[in-house]
């Protein structure tokens, strides 16, 4: 009899983790691919991650959602945006090591 993986083996981010996001959907791709968020809250039905990000550029702040209890308008907010797992490419509880991996993937090392 085969025996197929399950979902419980595989690592997934929690709430409070620093995350690298990458997307293709240009020209929030430029922001949210080089810039580190955190994940504020997760849908575990759909396994969806709402990541926030702070110092939002103008030019994104239409593919973000305003934090809806702190909203208060201006780039120093925080904003955020939900993701699928597939899109999550690092995750970790210590924002050094996200920014590493950051530098890891810009430079190809």
């Amino acid at each position: 009899m085969k025996h197929l993986k399950t979902f419980k083996n595989k690592k997934i981010p929690k709430i409070g983790d620093y995350v690298l996001v990458r997307i293709d959907l240009p020209p929030f791709d430029i922001f949210i691919n080089n810039n580190i968020g955190r994940i504020v809250s997760i849908d575990y039905d759909d396994l969806e991650f709402n990541v926030k990000y702070k110092n939002v550029p103008e030019y994104a702040m239409n593919f973000m959602i305003p934090e809806y209890d702190k909203y208060i308008p201006g780039k120093n907010q925080p904003w955020g945006r939900t993701f699928d797992l597939k899109d999550i490419i690092y995750f970790s509880k210590s924002k050094e090591e996200v920014y590493l991996q950051k530098s890891v993937n810009k430079y190809n090392i």
